[in-house]
């Protein structure tokens, strides 16, 4: 029965017991066979998952043949790292749920040599292939080999090479804006903040930040946005301190060198400055009387946050103005009152005029008027009078997903459908928004290459990268969706593009899984035809 048993194993791997497959670019921990032909303009890059399996965990040897086109080839290993499907759940509805988990190939490590290392049987690689600007037109034969113990079997699939030369993402003139955790990143690698070891770890967030179009420098006033652990005076980004006569001092070093790191790294279209209106309605500072970090617990306007705030904010003001930063800088409120926000504003424009300003929520009209920069959410269109006020001022407008979409709209979750990404980039171009908004951009646990489960967010709401210079799968689609979208702006000064639009600016297709898919593949089809 045995060797009955073998037989049979063995007939399901072919190549004695080896396994490859093109799969699609959707749910990788549902994986699909893809059909293995790639479309694609000059310049482009394509996005190729790949899943090896096999009878042995040794390490995997890949080799690549493509005559004739001579692409730059980046390969990724993908790792599976735990997830819960816990969509739409968030705060203590999320700590108290107990929600199906899954592993989900999501963590992408860069490989300078394409071999998978000796970890399972089932292995997971990601191929992001640039066609060369200069490529001919046409089919080309793509055949990947993979060798494993003195065995191997091999892959083959179709580019197809279009006319059309791509932009690159960073021509495409379509951003992120996803928020940074520097405390998170020293905590995770056990290094004090503000450190060289930190400072470097820094570089390595920029540099991914680039990737994707970031421009704006995510910064707190106290320790992170959220601010949930009293932590050290020397921790604080700006370091506040009241002095035994009452008056307060501030240190800047902290903040001056982010600010000039990023801006060296090219990160410096927009610094966004956060703790403003905390959620908590706490803020911090060191008391020199009893040497002790102290805090205020006040409300936005009051008497007490004002008399904290105003030399705070007039002493920022002149540390922005003297290194000639201020011009672009923001105070961001997120998902706070509208109407404590607007009077908030005016205090400020009065103690210190002179800066912009950014709200994430719901749609105000009065705050649509005022607010530089505004981010809606997924679920909010806004109507041709209030884009028009708007346009009027010149404003940035962004769309953004939380924990609070459920498991059928589109989201950027580890358990999201990867197709969702292209759609909530797609969707936000044809609203006429100049990007997209997330609330986190690293902000990990300590276990967060193996496990992103979290008490209070659903897995990946609150990371696309990871440790180590990793990226993750959804990270490089974020990448690709920006790509996209500059295709699809260059062919739609031939085509006329208003049937797609409209396509895909239908209202119900957010809570239509079916369908918006199918306005994916209408996309694509518009684009490669």
């Amino acid at each position: 029965m045995r060797w009955i048993f073998l037989y049979f194993l063995l007939l399901s791997f072919p190549t004695l017991g080896q396994k490859a497959e093109f799969i699609k670019l959707e749910k990788l921990y549902a994986p699909e066979t893809s059909l293995g032909i790639f479309s694609g303009w000059r310049q482009e890059s394509l996005l190729i998952p790949i899943r090896f399996e096999s009878l042995s965990v040794a390490a995997v040897d890949i080799q690549i043949s493509i005559p004739g086109l001579q692409p730059k080839m980046d390969w990724f290993e993908i790792h599976s790292v735990w997830a819960d499907f816990s969509a739409g759940e968030c705060g203590q509805a999320k700590a108290n749920g107990f929600f199906e988990k899954a592993l989900i190939p999501d963590r992408a490590r860069p490989l300078s040599t394409p071999k998978l290392e000796a970890d399972s049987t089932v292995k997971w690689a990601l191929l992001k292939m640039t066609i060369p600007r200069w490529a001919k037109s046409g089919d080309f034969d793509l055949a990947i080999t993979f060798s494993q113990n003195e065995k191997s079997i091999q892959l083959k699939g179709i580019v197809k090479v279009l006319e059309r030369v791509a932009p690159l993402v960073e021509e495409v003139a379509f951003e992120m804006d996803f928020w940074q955790f520097p405390i998170s990143v020293a905590d995770y690698y056990g290094v004090k903040p503000w450190t060289e070891a930190h400072w470097l770890r820094m570089d390595e967030m920029f540099q991914s930040l680039r990737g994707i179009n970031q421009r704006s420098l995510t910064v707190s006033i106290f320790w992170d946005l959220y601010n949930t652990k009293i932590r050290p005076l020397d921790e604080m980004m700006i370091q506040v301190t009241r002095k035994e006569d009452n008056s307060y001092s501030y240190d800047f070093s902290n903040l001056e060198n982010y600010i000039t790191r990023a801006e060296k790294a090219g990160l410096l279209k927009q610094i966004s400055i956060h703790n403003l209106f905390p959620w908590n309605k706490n803020f911090y500072f060191f008391d020199e009387k009893t040497n002790q970090i102290k805090t205020i617990n006040a409300g936005p306007n009051s008497e007490a946050f004002r008399a904290f705030f105003k030399p705070l904010i007039q002493a920022t003001s002149r540390f922005l103005e003297d290194n000639n930063w201020k011009s672009k800088t923001f105070w961001v409120i997120d998902e706070r009152d509208p109407s404590l926000t607007i009077t908030l504003k005016n205090w400020i424009d009065e103690i210190a005029p002179g800066f912009q300003y950014s709200y994430a929520g719901r749609l105000n009209s009065a705050l649509a008027r005022q607010m530089e920069e505004y981010a809606l959410p997924v679920n909010v269109s806004l109507d041709e009078a209030r884009f028009s006020s708007r346009v009027a001022i010149n404003g940035r407008t962004l769309m953004y997903t939380s924990c609070f979409e459920q498991a059928n709209q589109p989201n950027s979750l580890m358990t999201s459908d990867l197709r969702d990404i292209y759609f909530l980039a797609h969707l936000a171009d044809v609203r006429g928004y100049q990007g997209i908004l997330h609330w986190a951009y690293n902000l990990w646990s300590k276990q967060i290459k193996t496990s992103g489960i979290y008490s209070d967010v659903p897995s990946g709401d609150a990371h696309f990268v990871y440790p180590d210079g990793e990226l993750s799968v959804r990270y490089l689609v974020f990448q690709d969706a920006i790509e996209q979208i500059g295709k699809f702006r260059l062919i739609s000064q031939v085509k006329n593009p208003s049937a797609i639009k409209q396509s895909l600016g239908r209202y119900f297709l957010i809570n239509v899984e079916k369908e918006r898919f199918q306005a994916m593949e209408a996309m694509k089809m518009y684009l490669n035809d």
